[in-house]
């Protein structure tokens, strides 16, 4: 659920480069968010780590041109609005290694890669995010017959 709204935000980002005139930059970002749309989609899980990577890799390099272009200022007077497309980005990339740890360990016959009480566990599977964030599942009905 964590990389589906990172990927809706990546996307979202995508759009604000454009209409800020940085074409480069939102046909880049554009990429990763298709990218990172279709590693979510059933159909895609191939594509997922590829995704990974790729988050990771730009929220990396995100932060260190963030870093590069407020040489010298202290960390509290760096805008935070700067700071939030990188940090998306990296947290996606940790979503999503997650993710590719508890399918490993599912396909390896285990119950999971740790856990199942971690805060991360409990976050990720709560009942509070909203639907079209979910796995695309249908809700559980009650199928008895009445």
């Amino acid at each position: 659920r964590c990389v589906v709204l990172c990927v809706y935000l990546q996307g979202a980002f995508t759009v604000l480069r454009f209409a800020r005139g940085d074409l480069i930059g939102g046909v880049y970002e554009g990429v990763q968010a298709l990218m990172g749309y279709f590693a979510i989609q059933p159909e895609g899980q191939g594509v997922f780590p590829t995704y990974m990577i790729c988050s990771g890799f730009n929220g990396l390099l995100g932060l260190l041109q963030i870093f590069q272009g407020f040489q010298g200022t202290s960390l509290q007077a760096i805008p935070k609005m700067a700071l939030i497309p990188p940090i998306v980005d990296l947290t996606g990339a940790y979503c999503s290694w997650q993710f590719c740890k508890e399918m490993t360990a599912i396909a390896a016959g285990q119950n999971g890669a740790g856990p199942d009480d971690t805060c991360f566990v409990r976050v990720m599977g709560g009942d509070w995010w909203p639907a079209f964030l979910g796995p695309g599942a249908p809700p559980a009905t009650d199928a008895t017959p009445g």
